[in-house]
């Protein structure tokens, strides 16, 4: 036999009903209950009970059995809490993208602690930092759980601002002049670093850059808005590569039916589809 209860753990006062679970099938003669609040009964369907001291309680229970199999004793823990008054803090309300959101709560011992950062992640520690991946608006909450009982505060609202720099390459089977597309608008001034000891400051949302060799480079995008403050950069490795262009040599051969002739590619450095 085991105690169930429809409440185990919440926030003072907490009401709940308990009742024996028969595991064993035989038939349950008495019930002597303790609930550990100041409150006994015999019975096999005690009243519910109310607690409103937060602590943990040992629920017991002597099960006796019509068949005069020796009588059982059975126990189960409810963990009662209360509200928490505390504090907690974050380092800003509007921020760079660029940069980390911390936030902090109270140290209370045995306390476990929950951090919501708009819909996007939660966060199970007492303190974090956080790195946001989109600019806009953000809700932030923290929940505070001891002794089965959640406090949740919320801490308003975070606005992360514009400009986080990413770019794509928009095309790289053009030979060495390849375009690149900034995520950016014309708001943003936007300097590019190719890797090849260029460096361009151009606003427009495609780029292109005429590179001098076949090769890879690590190509760099720093972005700043000064009416938000914000800047960040970014860095990607991209690779210049051969135009695939089609030629090949005919051989002057005349013959008659049937007659073989030998074609030759011009570019052995791109796979060949003859048809």
């Amino acid at each position: 036999v085991e105690i169930e209860s429809s409440n185990t753990s919440g926030c003072t006062p907490v009401t709940s009903i308990f009742k024996i679970n028969n595991l064993n099938g035989f038939s349950i003669k008495n019930v002597q209950w303790d609930f550990d609040n100041g409150n006994t009964f015999i019975g096999k369907n005690p009243p519910s009970q109310v607690f409103t001291t937060p602590r943990k309680y040992t629920i017991s229970a002597i099960v006796s059995f019509n068949s005069g199999c020796q009588d059982v004793i059975v126990t189960k823990e409810i963990n009662i809490g209360t509200e928490l008054n505390f504090n907690a803090s974050l380092s800003a309300t509007e921020i760079c993208p660029s940069n980390l959101l911390n936030g902090q709560a109270d140290n209370i011992n045995g306390a476990k602690y929950e951090w919501s950062i708009g819909n996007l992640e939660i966060i199970k520690t007492r303190a974090f930092s956080y790195k946001f991946d989109e600019s806009g608006i953000y809700n932030i909450s923290v929940s505070v759980e001891l002794n089965g009982c959640k406090t949740t505060k919320s801490l308003g609202k975070v606005t992360v601002k514009e400009t986080a720099a990413n770019f794509e390459l928009s095309n790289n089977c053009s030979g060495k002049i390849l375009s690149f597309r900034n995520d950016k608008n014309s708001s943003v001034i936007s300097t590019w670093n190719f890797g090849d000891g260029t460096i361009l400051v151009d606003n427009n949302r495609i780029v292109s850059h005429e590179f001098k060799n076949y090769a890879k480079y690590n190509v760099k995008l720093s972005v700043s808005n000064s009416k938000t403050g914000c800047s960040d950069e970014i860095i990607k490795e991209i690779e210049v590569k051969k135009t695939a262009a089609a030629d090949f040599v005919l051989p002057k051969i005349i013959g008659c039916a049937p007659l073989q002739v030998n074609y030759q590619s011009l570019d052995g450095s791109v796979s060949n589809y003859w048809t």
